[in-house]
């Protein structure tokens, strides 16, 4: 559980949970250290919860905490600090993992927008995951909704890139070097969890910042993973986005929400890509009030 908060306390409750033997593991990142209020907050929970600080500042670092922090640990689900899970959340991404015989399992974030979103932010959903088939095999996976075998770090030796810090993708390439190994992840589309989106997002300018970010990030990543600086195959993914961007538009005229809105953060993406390509990239996590 990776814990960053510089705005205050505000609603950080633990829900969804009952009685139960497991331990969490929390890392704050922030320099008020407010993670200690919350389990104040949350004096009576059903379980151990262990915190610890990490001073470096950048999200690698706290991970890389984390797995320090679990290394006795079979298993371990990864949550971010604005989520909070349904009740039967975890039975159900257990229940897929032992179905399935995977070494990673991994489910869809709902955002959970604020009534006075604007309208296209509510048309659009813009801040969800895309949903698969349960069993779904995945190339990639995030850890904002993901169990997997602890072991896996150790037989691999991988952890989180500390390259990585500011902007972003540590745990893409973790997940993309632990499958090219030959680490099997597959799609829980019932253990679904939510995520509050904050109104400081629900913008245009942070959405194609976001997506410009990923798509700079990704080149890096991809850098990272070959270990070598192959151009073509950048070339070719933000080719693929400006041609879905064109098809967008042709395609939904008259619903911007889907067309116009879309098609622009297509477009983003492509931009971040190709700024990537020239070693520019956008460091979105090293300002102090990056949720912002």
């Amino acid at each position: 559980f990776f814990f960053q908060a510089e705005d205050g306390i505000r609603d950080y409750k633990v829900t969804g949970v009952q009685t139960c033997a497991l331990p969490i593991f929390i890392v704050d990142n922030g320099s008020t250290e407010t993670a200690f209020d919350v389990l104040r907050i949350n004096k009576n929970l059903p379980f151990d919860v262990e915190i610890e600080i990490e001073k470096k500042r950048g999200i690698p670092f706290s991970r890389n905490r984390l797995l320090t922090m679990s290394a006795t640990a079979d298993l371990i689900v990864w949550l971010d600090d604005d989520e909070w899970v349904p009740k039967g959340w975890l039975d159900s991404l257990l229940n897929d993992y032992y179905r399935f015989g995977v070494d990673v399992i991994t489910g869809p974030v709902v955002g959970v927008l604020p009534e006075n979103a604007p309208w296209w932010a509510k048309r659009g959903d813009f801040f969800s995951s895309p949903n698969l088939s349960s069993g779904t095999l995945v190339s990639e996976f995030f850890t904002n909704n993901t169990l997997m075998s602890r072991g896996i770090f150790s037989d691999y030796n991988v952890e989180f890139s500390e390259e990585l810090k500011f902007c972003g993708g540590s745990d893409s390439l973790m997940s993309k070097i632990m499958i090219s190994h030959g680490v099997k992840a597959c799609w829980s589309k019932e253990s679904f969890l939510y995520e509050d989106v904050s109104e400081n997002r629900i913008t245009m300018n942070w959405l194609l910042k976001r997506r410009f970010r990923v798509g700079s990030s990704g080149v890096l990543v991809a850098r990272l993973m070959n270990g070598r600086k192959r151009q073509l195959p950048h070339i070719k993914s933000a080719t693929k986005y400006i041609l879905f961007s064109v098809i967008l538009i042709l395609r939904f005229p008259f619903k911007p929400e889907k067309g116009v809105i879309k098609s622009l953060c297509y477009l983003s993406t492509a931009a971040g890509i190709l700024s990537g390509m020239f070693n520019k990239f956008s460091n979105e996590y090293s300002s102090r009030t990056y949720r912002n």
